[in-house]
């Protein structure tokens, strides 16, 4: 049974792109070992988090990420059961809304390049709460 989780939440402090790409290098790592993929959006101390595998290795990140003492509010958007991965092959994919130009893996983060990072044929709620992300923070 495939389980999808997305939550939301602020950092303490501003994560700078070396702790950012840090963080996602880790989970890429550990992802992996659990068979866990979903993607990191980072926007001025807002994250936006999607993760999917199976509901007990989800649950289990999902508790350490609680614990997590870099970010505060953190708040379920949706745990529900999915047909199929979103971000099937991404064990972390990760973006980060920088204006820092000359690193490949940052970019300033838009409406554009949001429905850029979320599949075109991910579903309805995983739409609804990409747009409303966007919005929230003025993207």
């Amino acid at each position: 049974m495939l389980y999808q989780l997305i939550y939301t939440s602020y950092a303490t402090e501003a994560l700078t792109p070396s702790v950012l790409n840090e963080i996602a290098e880790v989970s890429r790592t550990n992802n992996r070992e659990a068979g866990i993929t979903g993607v990191m959006l980072y926007h001025d101390g807002s994250i936006l988090q999607v993760l999917e595998g199976e509901k007990e290795a989800v649950e289990t990140l999902f508790a350490k990420i609680e614990n997590d003492n870099r970010h505060i509010q953190i708040m379920v958007l949706m745990r529900r059961i999915s047909k199929s991965r979103e971000f099937d092959g991404w064990r972390m994919g990760f973006k980060h809304a920088a204006n820092n130009e000359g690193d490949s893996s940052l970019f300033k983060l838009t409406h554009n390049t949001l429905r850029r990072v979320i599949p075109a044929n991910s579903s309805t709620e995983l739409q609804t709460i990409s747009r409303t992300y966007a919005r929230v923070n003025g993207l």
